[in-house]
């Protein structure tokens, strides 16, 4: 594994936990992870689960049956 995919790799990691536990919304944790806007995070976070950071949340939320709390 390149440094390049290995960070990629933990960047995912980050954003998956990000965005289970956190109650910032998905422009807040895109820039949080260093993401110049939430469309690109969008895109990378697609590419590595093949879901939404928005449908990732849900269907998680759908599983657990846990809702995140709104600000």
């Amino acid at each position: 594994m390149s440094p390049h995919q290995y960070r990629q790799k933990q960047l995912y990691i980050k954003a998956m936990h990000m965005l289970l536990g956190a109650r910032e919304t998905v422009q807040e944790i895109a820039h949080q992870l260093g993401f110049e806007d939430e469309y690109y995070f969008s895109r990378f976070f697609k590419k590595a689960s093949g879901k939404s950071p928005s449908h990732y949340r849900r269907a998680h939320e759908s599983v657990t049956g846990k809702k995140r709390s709104c600000k």
